[in-house]
């Protein structure tokens, strides 16, 4: 018997639903109150119920379904997928799957070939909502080796599920290197959040290749796994502090700061540098100088390391900082009897201190024959007048060499004692190599050394013309001399 006494007024009511665009919710509510009471509804007739755009008119259709499940309607239901919206399509692999797992199984291989990609991307909805899902990675490598985009995107995301799996985890760790961003991408993301050392090798190839967020998810990855194994990811590391491109040496220095045991790497990392060119070195160690704050236990202890190479490498290291924990070992460094070019190494690290006692440690050193231009390279940068008095000493003492390096020096003062000091030395000292540079550098003083200059210049005409004539004037001694003879 027909609702209301009308066999018609049911699939009128039905037909109106399914054809009816302009049907809003409000409008379907009371119409779906009817038909969902009506014990006349076939859902197996209706099943486009499940794909309607009004997801009231969806829940009605499932209810109906989950009333009266069956394997045959769950294939009915799965051949309705194809087309479908992905999260109306989802909605219904899920339900057909729950009435008949089995049944569906049986077609997942025609729809997974299928040329057409809305057939293939139903049968990866039904396989993703299957219980036992990892039975079917024949289906999804074949939907990963030969689909459009989204169908193989689909796929690795079914597979980023399983990745406890050795089969799924081979798989995926290939996909690292896809052509396809958005697979690399949801393969990226899925290991990031699970961390493996076997991913220490292929996250560090693919690091300055991806885009910042993709990177950003690796080097995060890549930090759980410094703390982790830190040895894994040492091997690979220290290559890259002498990268040519800025954010990867900083993506190095980064996971350095994560390593539990950073003076077992900063010594590999030093022992490293003997075999690498000296520009590379260079570039590897500014890289590391950069967190030599942060780093400065590990250095202390470097620095008292038996191999000389290990010691130097670490306190240049240390030159970058300011923490005064360096301080007395530098002090008993500079002050042993080191080879000459470990206590310059230790000069350097002073020469951040600018306190009254390095200082004097530094001046103590500074007319030591393998010390001398170490210690005046890093009085340069202390203007204390314990230090421009030991400077201005060299001018007296020092040897033609030591005299030029000071001028150099104190000229980074540019003080009116300083200018009296090169003036002196450019019109008075004996060696005309010193005279010449304290002129150079005397220019940079602008007008204040203009009359200085002048009188320079003035003189050097006076010797020029002196050179010139004394030829002559010895020329016309021999002609006295001959007309007397």
């Amino acid at each position: 018997m027909g609702l209301f006494g009308r066999s018609d007024t049911l699939a009128a009511m039905l037909k109106r639903i399914e054809t009816d665009a302009k049907l809003t919710p409000a409008e379907v509510a009371p119409l779906l109150e009817l038909v969902g009471a009506s014990p006349d509804l076939q859902i197996g007739e209706n099943l486009w119920m499940l794909g309607h755009a009004i997801p009231k008119v969806r829940e009605l259709g499932a209810a109906q379904c989950a009333a009266r499940p069956s394997p045959e309607l769950a294939e009915a239901l799965a051949r309705e997928m194809p087309g479908k919206p992905a999260a109306v399509r989802s909605e219904m692999a899920k339900l057909a799957v729950s009435m008949g797992a089995e049944r569906i199984a049986v077609h997942l291989g025609p729809l997974v070939h299928s040329a057409r990609p809305e057939q293939r991307e139903a049968a990866l909805d039904l396989i993703g909502h299957h219980p036992r899902w990892q039975d079917f990675l024949g289906h999804l490598k074949a939907a990963i080796k030969d689909s459009p985009p989204p169908v193989r995107q689909r796929a690795v995301r079914i597979l980023t599920r399983g990745l406890e799996n050795p089969t799924i985890f081979f798989i995926l760790r290939e996909l690292i290197h896809d052509e396809d961003p958005g697979v690399r991408r949801i393969v990226i993301q899925a290991f990031s959040d699970k961390p493996s050392p076997e991913l220490v090798e292929p996250f560090f190839e693919r690091i300055p290749l991806e885009e910042p967020q993709d990177r950003d998810l690796m080097i995060r990855a890549l930090s759980h796994l410094a703390r982790t194994c830190q040895s894994q990811v040492e091997e690979k590391l220290l290559p890259m502090l002498g990268d040519e491109k800025a954010e990867m040496r900083d993506v190095a220095v980064k996971l350095l700061r994560e390593m539990p045991d950073r003076t077992r790497v900063l010594r590999t990392f030093l022992l490293h540098c003997r075999g690498i060119a000296f520009w590379l070195r260079e570039r590897s160690v500014q890289s590391i100088v950069t967190i030599s704050d942060q780093i400065v236990d590990s250095l202390l202890e470097l620095m008292r390391d038996p191999d000389d190479d290990v010691r130097v490498g670490a306190m240049m290291l240390a030159s970058g900082t300011k923490d005064p924990r360096v301080v007395p070992l530098a002090k008993e460094i500079f002050l042993g009897d080191a080879d000459w070019w470990i206590r310059s190494m230790a000069a350097d690290v002073l020469g951040n201190f600018a306190d009254e006692a390095v200082v004097e440690t530094l001046i103590s050193r500074i007319e030591h024959p393998e010390l001398q231009y170490s210690v005046i390279h890093v009085l340069v940068k202390n203007e204390s007048p314990a230090a421009q008095k030991a400077l201005r000493g060299c001018l007296e003492r020092g040897a033609a060499g030591v005299r030029r390096a000071a001028l150099a020096a104190l000229a980074r003062r540019k003080a009116p004692d300083v200018l009296q000091v090169l003036s002196k030395t450019a019109l008075d000292d004996p060696d005309q190599g010193v005279r010449e540079r304290a002129s150079e550098l005397l220019e940079g003083f602008g007008q204040e050394s203009q009359g200085v200059l002048e009188e320079i210049e003035s003189r050097r005409r006076e010797a020029a013309r002196r050179a010139k004539e004394a030829p002559l004037e010895l020329e016309m001694a021999n002609a006295a001399l001959n007309a007397r003879g």
